[in-house]
């Protein structure tokens, strides 16, 4: 199919003014765009909200109460940048990274703000648990219709999509630094990356496997699967929760580069791509990445697409058969609700 070159007046904000890279906050709601101006954090959250006094807007703040503290969410995810123009993204929820809404979230206020800071052009994703697992995937809690409700896990479902089609077409160049198991979400996060290396680890195995524990997979995964493996492969491994070891992984297309060590082998070939890669020139490389890439993004974010998925998966999640399914799994697991 011809792939037409588009003007840069059809292309994202992001993409269509290039210069230096980043220098504004898009909004996903609007066209406009606002100066950016604040530094990076290493340990990104959502932004923290100012404080408004409820009696006399009075700027002193009012004596500590704990009826007014609460804890600060948890912090899952870890952006550490490096002089060499990309930033280290590192997830690490015990015990096996699970992907919690909170932890989705926060993927997403990570990627917005690499876009944003010019000095980063690239972003490597990897594991900081100690044991090899790069993710287990999403949280079965978020799914389990009795630990949930439909408006929650409409929720999950639209910021952890939003988050994947945004990481697609992200400008960056990205890249999945992969140590052990990597099902389900962890596939899917792993495949909107540019470039995926994985170790040969016995534990290093992908796939998108939820018909194993009784769901079926979302159709944009599997369409990206198959833009990576090819329709019959892809086919194979979704219609019947197949699993791939590391070797099979790369003869099929899913991973691109296999790594005879451990977590910091891993990091360190997706490091050593990353920075062959930063030698091309930006504005050429993204919009090339955009011919492929943003028709399946924009489709896969669009809200009403994602409200319609959430309502018709729902009533599959809250159905008897499969409520017993995934009660048995997450029994099965002890406790430890993950796919």
């Amino acid at each position: 199919m011809r792939l037409p070159f588009p003007s840069l007046s059809t292309l994202p904000p992001t993409l269509a003014k290039p210069p230096r890279y980043f220098p504004t906050l898009i909004s996903h709601t609007s066209t406009t765009t606002t100066p950016y101006y604040r530094p990076l954090s290493r340990s990104l959250s959502h932004p923290s909200q100012p404080h408004h006094p409820q009696a006399n807007h009075s700027t002193t703040p009012p004596p500590p109460s704990s009826k007014m503290s609460s804890p600060a969410p948890a912090q899952y995810v870890t952006v550490t940048p490096t002089p060499s123009g990309y930033a280290l993204l590192t997830i690490h929820r015990n015990p096996v990274n699970s992907m919690n809404t909170l932890l989705w979230s926060q993927l997403q206020a990570a990627l917005d703000r690499c876009e944003q800071d010019p000095n980063i052009r690239g972003l490597i994703l990897t594991s900081g648990l100690s044991r090899p697992v790069f993710t287990a995937g999403n949280d079965l809690t978020e799914i389990f219709a009795p630990m949930t409700s439909r408006e929650q896990y409409a929720r999950f479902w639209t910021v952890s999509n939003q988050f994947l089609a945004r990481l697609y077409r992200s400008p960056l160049i990205t890249a999945a630094a992969i140590h052990g198991a990597c099902p389900a979400g962890g596939t899917a996060m792993s495949m909107a990356c540019d470039h995926r290396s994985i170790s040969l680890h016995p534990a290093s195995s992908m796939g998108l496997n939820e018909v194993a524990i009784g769901i079926p997979v979302p159709a944009k995964w599997a369409q990206l699967m198959a833009t990576l493996t090819g329709q019959g492969e892809a086919n194979r491994l979704c219609g019947f929760g197949k699993m791939v070891d590391a070797a099979e992984a790369k003869r099929i297309g899913l991973v691109d580069s296999l790594v005879d060590g451990e977590g910091k082998e891993v990091v360190a070939d997706a490091v050593r791509w990353m920075e062959k890669t930063l030698r091309l020139p930006d504005v050429g490389r993204v919009i090339t990445k955009a011919h492929f890439r943003d028709r399946l993004s924009r489709e896969w974010e669009d809200e009403e697409w994602l409200r319609s998925e959430a309502e018709g998966a729902w009533e599959m999640l809250a159905s008897d058969e499969v409520v017993t399914v995934l009660g048995g799994v997450m029994q099965r697991m002890s406790g430890k609700a993950k796919i």
